[in-house]
């Protein structure tokens, strides 16, 4: 029961720090974003190096490292937010009655926008590491989830990804600045 309450709470906590780093990135903050959670598997593999150096590596001892490196990736992240926050010259323009005149818009967005996360969970590395769980043993499962980490987090990495990380909040901006699709279009070189 407490490695079950210790594993949750990592998890609750990567959730935390991934949905912060996706705030981030929509705010054009990538390098905040991205920079942490590089630190945050450097702190994971560093971890797990030192255990295996100078102890046992066991389940209880993974748990333990994910959740003190997945804590520690939550408070950076908190911490670059609220930096970012301090630094932004422009956070106290703009109307201030704007949410209330689209907020019924925005939550409409939003949920389908989360309806669309959603079912991209079943094409990400989620439904591999369900289904390794039923036939692996723990010490197994451990290794399997550090290393799927890393591709994770490679996989981020990749230049087409920061690519289109980068590009598409600055389309968004710009479209709903403007509501003129023609203006993306012809910023992608489109007719």
């Amino acid at each position: 029961p407490v490695m079950k309450a210790e594993r949750s709470e990592a998890r609750l906590t990567r959730l935390s720090a991934m949905a912060l780093s996706q705030s981030l990135e929509a705010l054009l903050w990538q390098k905040q974003a991205q920079y942490t959670l590089a630190t945050g598997s450097m702190i994971r593999l560093c971890g797990v190096a030192l255990v295996l150096a100078f102890g046992h590596l066991d389940l209880w001892s993974v748990v333990l490292i994910e959740l003190c490196s997945e804590g520690i990736t939550l408070l950076l992240l908190l911490y670059g937010w609220y930096a970012k926050r301090l630094e932004d010259s422009h956070r106290g323009e703009g109307d201030p009655g704007w949410w209330r005149n689209n907020r019924r818009r925005v939550i409409r967005y939003g949920a389908w926008s989360g309806l669309l996360n959603q079912t991209r969970i079943l094409y990400g590395s989620a439904p591999n590491r369900l289904f390794a769980a039923h036939f692996l043993g723990s010490a197994e499962l451990a290794v399997l989830g550090f290393a799927d980490g890393l591709t994770n987090l490679a996989r981020r990495l990749m230049p087409t990804a920061m690519l289109i990380s980068m590009i598409r909040p600055i389309f968004m901006a710009h479209y709903s600045s403007k509501q003129d699709f023609l203006l993306i279009k012809q910023m992608i070189g489109g007719d």
